[in-house]
């Protein structure tokens, strides 16, 4: 297994040729230290949105909802650590719809200042709700 230095330098020359070094997080290493708790995760989100998951992960195609379940299948995968199935669990929809919805974030985050703002606003906000659980 690779040091996360050396892969990290590796997905950045791989940026590099595809023209999106520049961009400051147009790829992201979480690394496993930095794993949160699932409930700190949907939370973060939800509240973020204004949502509680009942409400995100109600049927419907609201767009306002999608983009709830796209930041959350985002974000579990990323900072929770879980797999699609999981996240299927989780979510109430199918393991394809979860891998697309982590695709459209992740397509965008490159070109999307204001998602990419989100999601560290997001990912701060987690970090500080596992810091105050582990601290009580």
């Amino acid at each position: 297994m690779l040091p996360s230095e050396e892969i990290e330098i590796m997905a950045r020359n791989i940026l590099a040729r595809h023209g999106m070094s520049d961009h400051k997080c147009a790829f992201m290493i979480y690394k496993k230290r930095d794993r949160y708790s699932i409930a700190s995760t949907t939370e973060a989100v939800c509240e973020y949105y204004g949502y509680t998951l009942d409400e995100a992960t109600k049927t419907g195609n609201k767009s306002e909802y999608a983009r709830v379940r796209q930041m959350l299948a985002h974000c579990l995968y990323n900072f929770a650590g879980l797999n699609d199935n999981h996240i299927a669990m989780i979510i109430k929809r199918d393991r394809s719809t979860i891998i697309y919805s982590r695709k459209c974030i992740s397509h965008q985050i490159p070109y999307d200042r204001k998602l990419l703002s989100e999601i560290e606003f997001i990912h701060a906000h987690i970090a500080e709700k596992n810091r105050k659980t582990i601290d009580t």
